[in-house]
């Protein structure tokens, strides 16, 4: 007979092992992105190995191999955190990663305390038989237990607040996308703040299952104790799958970029003025707001001046960041080609030949400019016959 909560409960280590594998050992520019994120998988690995051993029963391995277990648990978010500063930022150096490692590391010497010279290996393994009845315990084993739940109470507070942390990283990451790049969606991070949200979703989930009173029966419910595991291989899938494939994504900060040696270092009025008449002819003339991979750098190379002085001009005369200055051009050339007579286009095409790689993109910025959607203004358009205009800014 098939033991499925065996299955159920070896799925997330098998997951775990397999993207450990693929991303330790493999290579390319975000090579050490992809370490941390290897780090991330082994915490997995222990964590799961952990709740395979308590639930299977084998109290006195589990019990022999708890530090580890509690400290590569400790470490997970963490490790994801270092991921994503390793994608976005240069190397920060060691000592960084020591400051997120200590409470993992702190957890450690607590557990070497409480759990292995407070009490015996013997009386170890009957707090952790006994996890669910704690009135079966002795003092000693209940300040063990006591502690321990402590601990488990800390995770859960540790991966609030790396939540928060990874949340407001990514934000202001593609905040300087958009600064940077005519296309930040393909910037956006945003799959490591759901992944983590989910993980601790289901974290806490699981803990109050198994701490309500009611827990007795649901430890007999192979298939209530089985999706929790499902559920975290399934999120260990998707953070290995996107975490394999993403690229390295550092962006200079602007205001950090080394201006020209040129005779514009002081940005007068006079200055000013000519650079904005520039930047207005260059995009016009030259249509850069087709190229789908436009970049600051670009764009200031093509109107003779520096990054600094090009976003500061944008942010400051036209009131928007790159990204929003581009795709408005974008979607005045869309409007052009939707009222274009004889011009059969889809929408998706019109979206790729105006510059945009994502049609989602496409329709946030139509909506953004035009207050409706591609599908509604067409809709609007081919009933009325009216001339749409464009925003007066543009």
């Amino acid at each position: 007979m098939i033991d499925y909560l065996l299955l159920a409960l070896f799925i997330p280590v098998l997951v775990c092992l397999f993207w450990f594998v693929e991303l330790f050992f493999t290579s390319g520019e975000n090579q050490r992105a992809k370490k941390h994120l290897s780090f991330l998988m082994i915490c997995g690995l222990f964590s799961f190995l952990g709740g395979l051993l308590y639930f299977k029963e084998f109290y006195s391995v589990y019990a022999f191999i708890y530090i580890g277990i509690l400290v590569f648990s400790m470490a997970q978010i963490p490790a994801l955190y270092l991921y994503l500063v390793s994608l976005t930022e240069n190397s920060p150096g060691k000592k960084p990663y020591y400051i997120h490692y200590a409470f993992p590391l702190l957890t450690g010497i607590i557990v070497i305390y409480f759990h292995y010279i407070h009490i015996t290996p013997e009386e170890l393994t009957a707090v952790f038989k006994n996890y669910l009845i704690p009135q079966e315990l002795n003092q000693k084993q209940k300040v063990t237990y006591y502690a321990d739940l402590t601990l488990r109470n800390g995770f859960v507070l540790l991966g609030i607040l790396y939540l928060i942390l990874i949340h407001l990283k990514v934000k202001r990451h593609f905040r300087k996308a958009k600064d940077y790049y005519s296309d930040a969606e393909h910037k956006k991070l945003s799959w490591i703040t759901v992944s983590t949200a989910i993980y601790l979703l289901f974290t806490l989930i699981g803990m109050t299952l198994f701490n309500s009173q009611s827990r007795n029966m649901l430890f007999k419910s192979e298939i209530i104790t089985s999706m929790p595991f499902l559920i975290m291989a399934m999120v260990f899938w998707y953070i290995g799958f996107l975490g394999n494939r993403q690229q390295v994504n550092i962006i200079p900060a602007i205001e950090a970029m080394e201006i020209d040696a040129r005779p514009q270092s002081i940005l007068t009025e006079a200055l000013r003025k000519d650079l904005v008449d520039k930047i207005k002819q260059t995009i016009e003339t030259d249509k850069l707001y087709l190229d789908p991979e436009l970049c600051l750098p670009d764009m200031a190379r093509k109107v003779g001046t520096n990054r600094y002085y090009l976003s500061k001009i944008i942010n400051d005369e036209f009131g928007m960041n790159f990204n929003n200055y581009i795709n408005q051009y974008r979607i005045a050339e869309a409007v052009k080609l939707m009222k274009t007579p004889g011009i059969d286009y889809s929408l998706a095409d019109i979206a790729i030949k105006c510059g945009f790689n994502v049609y989602t993109s496409f329709v946030r910025s139509f909506k953004r400019f035009k207050r409706e959607s591609p599908e509604q203004y067409m809709r609007h358009y081919s009933r009325t016959g009216a001339t749409r205009l464009f925003p007066e800014r543009l």
